[in-house]
């Protein structure tokens, strides 16, 4: 993979510098790159849409979720909560939490490269969370929020 890379960017003016990243600079903006091992994937100076969407969650969530690069990518990582609250207390993201982390995601890479279906997942990401909303309220109202109860 390194030998391809190298091939791949010896015309460019990026220096392939190690093998999990390729840095240089871009000649139409003249902003740093840095590439990772992914041909063709040129981030210039913008934050990632993995960031952004990390960035859009609050305080508490983001405790729970981590963003770390390996030699190929970034990668999400979600603590997922175990146990009821009202037993263990916070100790990790409930599954609204993914949703809306994805929600965020679908968001930031809409806003760069729109596409109707993008629109569409984003919708029903948000019905979902909605559902979600209604059926905490209904637990509550229940007494059973919290506990592993129907």
């Amino acid at each position: 993979m390194f030998d391809f890379l190298k091939k791949f960017f010896k015309d460019t003016g990026i220096e392939v510098v190690k093998e999990q990243s390729c840095k240089g600079v871009c000649e139409e903006t003249g902003q740093g790159i840095d590439i990772g091992t992914a041909p063709g994937r040129q981030v210039t100076g913008e934050k990632s849409h993995l960031v952004n969407a990390l960035d859009q969650m609050n305080d508490d969530q983001k405790q729970f979720i981590s963003l770390k690069d390996n030699e190929y990518a970034k990668i999400v990582s979600f603590h997922i909560q175990s146990d009821p609250i009202s037993e263990v207390g916070v100790n990790g993201v409930q599954v609204h939490d993914l949703i809306e982390y994805s929600m965020h995601l679908l968001k930031s890479l809409n806003d760069k490269f729109h596409s109707p279906y993008n629109d569409n997942a984003i919708s029903r990401l948000e019905i979902a969370l909605s559902q979600l909303e209604m059926r905490t309220k209904d637990r509550v109202a229940r007494k059973v929020e919290g506990f592993n109860q129907e």
